[in-house]
């Protein structure tokens, strides 16, 4: 490395891709992408996940919602409490 500031991230970025020998599908946009799954794996919030990444909460729920592993278990455990939704 030469210790000068980066003057064209663009083409630095494609520099560090090349240099880990990742393919030029790589952009920044799929770190994007990496972030906002990992973010949600994790179980964090829409909200959260949207601020840190410049997204909308509403955004992140939609595209990367499904990586939460709480997904909707909080709506499924009403349903599979023993008595409910039998008729009386």
């Amino acid at each position: 490395m030469n210790q000068q500031p980066t003057k064209k991230v663009a083409k630095a970025f494609r520099h560090a891709v090349a240099v880990a020998g990742l393919g030029p599908e790589v952009t920044a946009h799929t770190l994007r992408h990496s972030a906002a799954s990992w973010i949600m794996q994790e179980g964090k919030s829409p909200m959260d996940a949207g601020a840190y990444l410049g997204m909308s909460a509403e955004t992140v729920f939609r595209v990367y919602g499904h990586h939460n592993p709480a997904g909707l278990a909080g709506i499924r455990d009403v349903f599979d409490r023993p008595g409910k939704g039998q008729k009386p």
